[in-house]
């Protein structure tokens, strides 16, 4: 896992440069010892970042690496207005290299320590 710049972004997103806030990247070349030009899978969270700003990240990502970037999580943190429970959305958006995407998945109000064991596990099946 990895925290990145990455400013090769082709087409429309040509010139942008984006910093990953957690990252997977995978290693590539018959030795596996070089690093692939995109992470595979981009974590994208944020408190004061609208659901709908996350949204263009993700297509950012998508769109802008060739659709190498095959999968972005994104997690919307947010504050309970009665409970003051601190809680998120988590949005999984998976794209093919074909160029097709599925609508992206929501799962509602999970709490932070859900979205841990989730980042926990994924760290784990990377080993």
């Amino acid at each position: 896992m990895t925290v990145q710049e990455y400013n090769n972004f082709t087409g429309d997103y040509t010139g942008s440069v984006k910093e990953t806030d957690l990252a997977f990247v995978p290693h590539v070349s018959p030795d596996r010892a070089e690093s692939a030009l995109f992470s595979s899978i981009i974590l994208e969270s944020g408190w004061s970042e609208s659901t709908t700003q996350l949204q263009q990240d993700a297509r950012l990502w998508q769109v802008g690496s060739g659709r190498k970037v095959r999968v972005v999580l994104q997690v919307k943190l947010k504050l309970g207005r009665i409970s003051k429970n601190r809680f998120a959305v988590l949005s999984i958006n998976c794209a093919s290299p074909r160029g097709t995407s599925k609508p992206p998945e929501h799962y509602p109000r999970l709490f932070i320590s859900s979205i841990l064991r989730i980042l926990l596990l994924m760290c784990w099946l990377r080993l």
